[in-house]
C-alpha cells in the first residue's frame, strides 16, 4: 500500500556529523568585459580553514580549450554555519562556455577535511558580453546526524537553515510548532489512508511542487500513537516489519535543501529502536548511510536526523527493522536554502577608516541597519577601486562585524597594488559610493 501527502507551503545546524567540507557554487557571476567574479560556499562539519584559501582552489575551463585560474579576492563568515563565502574573479574570458573547478587538496577545514574536487557550477559568455549560469549544482548528499531528546524536550526543529518548504506529521493531526530560531512550523496532518482528505495547519497554501509518498512492500500502513508527543509520537508504521520507504519527488536541482526526519517512541521497554543502518540515496544514484538509535531510555525518545541534498530532483529514505522493532516514521521537514543573492542596502564609506595591513590598505564599508544584513549579499557585491593612470581593482571583502551609530554592519574591504597616492574612487554598480586617499609607500634611502 502506499500513501502519497500533498505538497505544502511552509514559512521561513548540528553535531555528530559524518561528511567532510563541501563547494557550493552560489549562482551568481558578475562583471563585464574579459572578467568575472563568482562566490562559493565551503561549508561542513568544522569551520573551513581560511589560510586554505588562495590562489589555487579553482580553476576555469571553457568549451574552447580555455584553463584559466581564478583570483582569490576574499572571504566572508557564512551565517549560520562553520562554513566561508570565498569571492574569486577569473580574467582572460571570451565568449564561451565555462565551468568552475575546484582543485584538489585545496581547502580543507580545522578537522582536517579537504573539499573535494570536481566541477561545481558552469556559466556561458553571450558574443555580446551577458553571462548568465548554466547548470545546476553538483548532484551531493551529506549526513548531518542525529540529535535526541526527552518527549518533554524533543529535539529543536531546525529552521535556520532557510525556508521551510513542506512539513508533515506522517502519524497526527495538523500542528504548529516553533523551530529554534523562533519561526513556527505549519506541519501538514495526514489521514494514512488513500483518497482520504489531508488535513492542513489554518492558513496553509499548497504551493510546492515536492512530494512525499512512504512505501512498505505490499503490505498496509497504520497510524499508531506512540507517546504524549504529537508530532515526534505519532508514525506510520508497517506491522510485518518490512523496511519502510520515503521517496521524496520534485526537489529543484539548482538548490540546496536540508531535510530532517523525525522519530519518536515513549515505550523504552517493548520496543526500542536500537542502532541500525539508515540508507540514503539521490537521483544520479550516490548514497549514504549513518545508525539510528531512539527510544533506549528517556534522553533518547525522540530523534531528528539530518542531511543536505543538492543538485537533486529526489531522495530516498530506506529506513529497515531492526532486532527489537519495525520501522515507522513520524515527521518530516524539508527547507529549502536561499542562496539567490539579494542586494545589501546602500553602503556609506566611514570615513578615516583607511589603514595599512602589510602591503594593503583596508577601509570600511557602512550598511545602514535592516533586520538582517546576509553576508551572501555582501560577498555578492562587487566594490570597484577606480583611480589615476587607469588603476582599476576589486576590494576583497575580509571581515564584517555589528555596527555602531546608525549603521547595522560594517564590512571591512581589503584593496592591493596602489602604487601612487593619490584620491580614488570606490564604486558599486558603477555608482560613486565615496572618495578616498590611498597612499603608496615609498621605501626611505638614508644618505
Amino acid at each position: 500500500m502506499t500513501t502519497t501527502i500533498a505538497a505544502i507551503e511552509g514559512l521561513e545546524r548540528r553535531l555528530f556529523l559524518t561528511a567532510g567540507p563541501t563547494a557550493t557554487f552560489l549562482q551568481y557571476i558578475k562583471g563585464t568585459g574579459s572578467s568575472r567574479t563568482f562566490a562559493i560556499l565551503y561549508d561542513g562539519p568544522a569551520t573551513i580553514g581560511r589560510a586554505t584559501l588562495d590562489d589555487g582552489d579553482v580553476r576555469v575551463f571553457s568549451d574552447q580549450d580555455q584553463n584559466l585560474p581564478a583570483t582569490f579576492l576574499g572571504a566572508t563568515r557564512h551565517k549560520p554555519g562553520t562554513g566561508l563565502i570565498a569571492q574569486y574573479r577569473v580574467d582572460g574570458l571570451a565568449s564561451g562556455t565555462f565551468s568552475i573547478e575546484v582543485q584538489p587538496q585545496q581547502i580543507s577545514d580545522t578537522n582536517g577535511g579537504v573539499v573535494q574536487d570536481g566541477v561545481i557550477g558552469s556559466f556561458k559568455i553571450a558574443p555580446n558580453g551577458q553571462a548568465s549560469i548554466m547548470n545546476a549544482m553538483t548532484p551531493t548528499i551529506q549526513v548531518l546526524g542525529t540529535t535526541h531528546g526527552t518527549s518533554e524536550n524533543p529535539p529543536a526543529i531546525d529552521t535556520s537553515f532557510g525556508n521551510v518548504v513542506r512539513a508533515i506529521n506522517f502519524g497526527g493531526d495538523p500542528i504548529s510548532v516553533a523551530g529554534n530560531t523562533g519561526v513556527m512550523v505549519p506541519f501538514e496532518g495526514n489521514t494514512g489512508t488513500p483518497g482520504a482528505k489531508r488535513k492542513h495547519p489554518r492558513g496553509a497554501r499548497i504551493a510546492s511542487p515536492i512530494q512525499i509518498t512512504i512505501t512498505a512492500g505490499n503490505s498496509n500502513l497504520y497510524q499508531a500513537t506512540v507517546g504524549d508527543n504529537p508530532l515526534f509520537e505519532t508514525e506510520i508504521f508497517n506491522p510485518t516489519w518490512q523496511d519502510q520507504l520515503m521517496n521524496i519527488d520534485g526537489l529543484d536541482p539548482a538548490k540546496r535543501y536540508q531535510i530532517q526526519f523525525l522519530h519518536g517512541d515513549t515505550r523504552l521497554d517493548q520496543n526500542p529502536y536500537v542502532s541500525t543502518p539508515q540508507f540514503f540515496k539521490i537521483s544520479n544514484g550516490q548514497t549514504v548511510t549513518t545508525p539510528l538509535e531512539f527510544g533506549t531510555s528517556e534522553e533518547t525518545e525522540d530523534s531528528d536526523t539530518s542531511i543536505v541534498v543538492s543538485g537533486t530532483t529526489s531522495v530516498s529514505y530506506s529506513m529497515p527493522q531492526c532486532p527489537t522493532r519495525g520501522p515507522s516514521f513520524s515527521g518530516v521537514v524539508i527547507e529549502e536554502a536561499d542562496f539567490s543573492q539579494p542586494s545589501a542596502p546602500k553602503p556609506t564609506f566611514a570615513r578615516g577608516s583607511v589603514r595599512f595591513s602589510g602591503t594593503a590598505q583596508l577601509f570600511d564599508i557602512g550598511y545602514a541597519p535592516i533586520a538582517d544584513v546576509p553576508t551572501s549579499a555582501l560577498a555578492a557585491q562587487e566594490l570597484e577601486v577606480t583611480g589615476p593612470r587607469g588603476f582599476l581593482a576589486i576590494a576583497s571583502l575580509i571581515d564584517t562585524r555589528p555596527g555602531k551609530h546608525g549603521l547595522g554592519v560594517v564590512a571591512t574591504y581589503r584593496i592591493e597594488g596602489i602604487d601612487l597616492t593619490a584620491s580614488y574612487t570606490i564604486s558599486l554598480a558603477g555608482q560613486k559610493v565615496a572618495t578616498a586617499t590611498f597612499f603608496h609607500l615609498r621605501p626611505i634611502i638614508w644618505e
